[in-house]
């Protein structure tokens, strides 16, 4: 149905199920699903996203941080520390979106 621009009938599904009382051991699960999906319903037009050809999912996102940040903290004898990766990854994002300087001036400031 979401895949189909249903996302109102989704719902209603979800609140259908919920109040027929054949799944009340589950009723508190099934009205964070209906809350998660009412909440985000302006998100949820996948029918339009797939028109576009743009991906729904965050499989995309989950594979290019594995292979682009991964791939660059993780060559032979390299070890990190939680910060010096955080660290490292900042800068290295500040320099890929061309806000180095602006970066590099505001951590000056804040450290002056």
């Amino acid at each position: 149905m979401l895949f189909d621009g249903k996302g109102e009938k989704f719902l209603q599904e979800l609140r259908e199920i919920r109040d027929s009382g054949e799944h009340a051991q589950n009723r508190d699960f099934i009205q964070g699903e209906i809350n998660y999906f009412d909440d985000n319903k302006e998100r949820i037009h996948y029918d339009r996203y797939r028109a576009m050809r743009l991906p729904i999912g965050s499989g995309t996102i989950e594979n290019a941080c594995k292979n682009v940040i991964g791939g660059r903290m993780k060559h032979g004898g390299m070890t990190w520390s939680e910060a010096g990766a955080d660290g490292m990854l900042q800068i290295r994002s500040s320099i890929a979106s061309g806000r180095h300087l602006q970066d590099f001036l505001a951590t000056l400031d804040r450290a002056a």
